[in-house]
């Protein structure tokens, strides 16, 4: 779809998950996971893990 509309779009790896981030008209980021990509952002991105990532444990 981004292809089609000459948006640009990648795969990017956020740490403790990965998504496809796209650029609609060059301007606005929107970050898309696929139902796999989902599931691992809800296993990393956790309140304790979120602290860990930060130090404020």
């Amino acid at each position: 779809m981004a292809d089609a509309e000459g948006w640009p779009a990648r795969t990017c790896n956020r740490g403790p998950f990965q998504c496809v981030e796209v650029w609609l008209e060059n301007l606005l980021l929107v970050e898309v996971l696929d139902p796999a990509m989902q599931d691992d952002y809800a296993r990393g991105m956790t309140a304790g893990n979120w602290a860990r990532m930060f130090g404020l444990e």
